[in-house]
């Protein structure tokens, strides 16, 4: 029942669509987007965003 009001209730309002769609967006954005934007900086600035091991 509640389920079935939520999925009503997001398609009459644009904002609870766009909330509910955030966590699938930002995973899209990371999943595409970081390992172009990692490689432009270390090629354009020299800044590496690779891991790196802690010494300890």
């Amino acid at each position: 029942m509640f389920p079935r009001a939520d999925l009503r209730n997001i398609t009459r309002d644009t904002m609870l669509a766009m909330v509910a769609l955030s966590p699938l967006l930002l995973a899209l954005a990371l999943r595409f987007g970081y390992p172009p934007l990692a490689e432009w900086l270390l090629q354009t600035r020299g800044l590496d965003l690779t891991p790196t091991k802690r010494p300890w």
